[in-house]
């Protein structure tokens, strides 16, 4: 990669984050879902199915959301 596509991948971080996150947010709730479906195909009930996916992206947390501060 060259120095100034790393210096606008730097930018865009910096002053679009908040951007940044909802798309990051999205991109790992459809992998969540897929791995939820998954899990359903393989016979597990939608509460365990759900829980799996979450764990296995690292989403264990109280409310099912992702841990904003491990992406600082």
């Amino acid at each position: 990669m060259n120095w100034w596509r790393k210096v606008k991948i730097r930018l865009r971080a910096l002053f679009q984050k908040r951007k940044l996150d909802v798309e990051m947010d999205e991109e790992m709730l459809s992998h969540i879902e897929m791995q939820t479906q998954e899990n359903l195909d393989a016979g597990m009930n939608p509460e365990e199915a759900r829980y799996t996916a979450l764990r296995r992206f690292g989403w264990v947390s109280g409310n099912g959301r992702p841990p904003a501060e491990g992406r600082s």
